[in-house]
């Protein structure tokens, strides 16, 4: 299949799920009580913990290993070890949450603990196997099951609220059975298409050891700047307020995420794949056209949500949380860090040294958590989220610098310019209207010409960053 349809397959499919996402966002905020909302965020902090911790670093690790295993004949055995593991983790995430709870921890009910380790088990299982398929080539059947996940997920919690009430366990529960399902179908999917004899070969434990555990404890720090932090926001604030927060901050969070998952998903498997060679200017070369393709992208998205999702807010969460556009302009920033640090640190992993992944995180977090408790202005909505966006620059900063120590790359300062020029024609526009922000004909036609006009100039700056700029695929 050539990289064309490739990316058009992908694109297809995000844009499907984009607008399953903020379905999704809108039915939950539309349906579920503030105070249930509460607690899907407050138990997706629960989950994220032990998902980043004990599950993200060996997932990193098996992603790196995924073509090499798939050449060797032996990627389906080591694909069943990791979704025991993941298993296991599950199991254990119930166990220290019930023994928490019996320590008199201030933790949300037994089912819904339950729940949060189900949730565990689900998804990551889901996103074990999901993305191996993309990692392997298989674009149409990625796209298909990220798909069929998304609205199994959706019509299932629909069902669920339907006959148990519109609470955060219903919720949650068909998520977890939505996830579950699609990850059976996928596993039996994949298993008929290896037409060669699988084998069972052991893992290096020491290699695996040596790549995870710079990240696993990165990853504590990274929890606290992504979603820990929210644990000391519900203390003061209590769990409506968190649902308020989480509600403004997810909806930016959704878009990075989309066009995050989309370029890495379309780049990264060839990245991984051509970066195993001892030319330490080849892989320089790599990873400089992958930081052309990214970062100009990235630092233009931010720049038109700043200045536009406050119009397309009451198409996307409900009329009670339209207030929250604040929170959304502040994570706007707060993701465009997050996503450049992940960029950089792609590089750890070209390089094979992820001990430098670690510091960057524990610099962010360190000032986020010192900074949270010492500042006077804790009380204060904009202080916090000010302190969420500078400890993310903090992690940027950081990163940067110790990235550059491993790999001698090159910001694309060209391109990040050429995509903001092309930027400005969508910003001026918003700003140049008068757009209603509430649902009706005129504001939909707008922030439909708006957002037009936005994705026409990233085309654009696509095609003159490869004709002019000689940016590579």
């Amino acid at each position: 299949m050539s990289n064309k349809s490739d990316f058009i397959i992908l694109l297809a499919g995000r844009l499907i799920q984009v607008a399953l996402t903020l379905v999704a966002l809108r039915v939950s905020t539309t349906i579920l009580p503030q105070l249930e909302m509460g607690y899907v965020y407050y138990l997706i902090v629960l989950q994220s913990f032990f998902t980043l911790f004990l599950i993200s670093p060996v997932g990193q690790f098996f992603n790196r290993q995924a073509s090499k295993w798939y050449d060797n004949n032996i990627i389906y055995s080591n694909y069943i070890k990791q979704v025991v593991y993941i298993s296991l983790i599950s199991v254990l995430s119930t166990i220290v949450l019930f023994f928490a709870k019996l320590l008199g921890y201030d933790l949300p009910s037994y089912s819904l603990l339950v729940v949060s380790s189900c949730l565990v088990l689900s998804q990551s299982s889901n996103q074990t196997i999901v993305p191996l398929l993309n990692m392997l080539g298989h674009r149409r059947a990625f796209v298909s099951f990220s798909l069929i996940t998304a609205i199994f997920s959706l019509l299932m919690s629909f069902i669920f609220i339907t006959f148990f009430g519109a609470t955060a366990f219903s919720w949650l529960l068909g998520i977890v059975v939505g996830n579950l399902i699609v990850t059976i179908i996928a596993t039996l999917w994949f298993k008929t298409t290896l037409t060669n004899n699988q084998s069972n070969a052991g893992i290096d434990l020491a290699q695996l050891r040596r790549f995870c555990l710079p990240i696993a404890i990165a990853t504590i720090f990274m929890w606290f700047l992504n979603s820990g932090y929210r644990m000391v926001v519900e203390g003061v604030y209590g769990l409506e307020f968190l649902a308020f927060l989480g509600v403004g901050l997810s909806v930016s969070s959704q878009v990075f995420s989309i066009a995050e998952s989309l370029l890495t998903q379309y780049f990264i498997p060839g990245l991984f794949k051509k970066s195993e060679v001892d030319c330490e200017i080849s892989r320089t070369n790599l990873v400089n056209s992958y930081f052309s393709l990214v970062i100009p992208l990235y630092v233009s998205l931010a720049l038109f949500l700043t200045h536009s999702i406050e119009y397309f807010f009451p198409y996307i969460i409900a009329e009670q949380y339209y207030d929250a556009y604040h929170f959304a302009i502040y994570g706007a920033w707060i993701e465009l860090g997050r996503v450049l640090t992940n960029a950089f640190a792609i590089v750890s992993q070209v390089e094979r040294k992820t001990s430098k992944f670690l510091f960057p995180y524990a610099f962010g977090a360190v000032f986020l958590f010192l900074s949270m408790s010492l500042n006077n202005e804790f009380y204060s909505v904009v202080s916090i989220e000010t302190l969420l966006v500078t400890s993310g620059f903090i992690v940027l900063i950081t990163m940067y610098f110790f990235m550059k120590r491993s790999l001698k790359f090159t910001i694309p300062i060209k391109g990040i310019v050429l995509f903001n020029l092309f930027t400005l024609p969508a910003i001026i526009f918003f700003n140049l209207f008068n757009i209603p922000t509430s649902i009706s004909i005129a504001s939909l036609i707008l922030c439909f010409i708006g957002g037009l006009i936005y994705i026409l100039g990233v085309f654009l700056a696509y095609f003159f960053s490869f004709k002019y700029l000689e940016v590579k695929l």
